[in-house]
């Protein structure tokens, strides 16, 4: 089972990604609430790794954009409201469900992890809709 994939779609899926994800960790959305719920000043996040994080970050909307245009290839997805159900659908039977146990198990700040979920669900929908409409 082979699909083609546009990959200038998948470029712009995980160029949407990466851009939402810094708009999300911006002060303008949700950094100064995920710096205080991760326990770190702004200048502590510059003073890490910015380049590699940035790096990985763009690495996996990379990932996550072939894999998702993979999957609407073989399903035969081309309308929005397909990429916008396959899109959220992914997110809760994957992502939501495999953070949430975070929280309780593992003790994690919760309000970290609903940031994040809450960006892998606009980033994997956004994502999911380019690819279903731009074959």
């Amino acid at each position: 089972m082979t699909a083609e994939v546009n990959l200038v779609a998948v470029l712009v899926a995980s160029l949407a990604n990466f851009i939402i994800g810094m708009l999300w960790y911006s002060p303008f959305l949700f950094g100064k609430m995920w710096m205080q719920a991760i326990g770190k000043t702004e200048e502590e996040v510059k003073a890490g790794s910015p380049a590699k994080a940035m790096i990985v970050s763009a690495g996996g909307a990379l990932v996550t954009s072939y894999v998702l245009a993979v999957l609407i290839q073989i399903m035969g997805l081309v309308t929005i409201s397909q990429g916008l159900v396959l899109g959220f659908m992914l997110w809760l039977g994957f992502v939501l469900t495999s953070q949430m146990p975070s929280v309780v198990y593992e003790g994690r700040n919760k309000n970290v992890v609903l940031i994040f979920v809450a960006y892998q669900l606009a980033a994997i929908i956004i994502s999911s809709v380019i690819l279903a409409v731009w074959q």
